[in-house]
């Protein structure tokens, strides 16, 4: 193997460099772009779950508002029937 590669010229030593770092380049840029939109898609997941989360939970502060205005209401009625007594 090393009498192989001493038997070849510096121009083609060269160039074998070069095309071994091109197509390492471009399986780097497959591999890079392949993530980035992996990573983009999971985001989109990631955001509208978020705002799922932000509209659950708007409607649990309407309900938890809603239940304490019952409960006042129940509480204040209850006091002006014990006043009356």
């Amino acid at each position: 193997m090393m009498n192989f590669i001493n038997s070849l010229t510096i121009k083609i030593r060269i160039q074998s460099i070069i095309i071994w770092g091109l197509i390492f380049l471009a399986l780097t840029t497959f591999v890079s772009f392949n993530a980035f939109s992996v990573s983009k898609s999971h985001f989109e997941q990631l955001k509208s779950k978020q705002i799922h989360l932000i509209y659950l939970s708007n409607n649990i502060s309407e309900s938890i508002a809603s239940l304490q205005n019952v409960f006042l209401t129940a509480a204040s009625s209850q006091l002006k029937l014990q006043s009356d007594y």
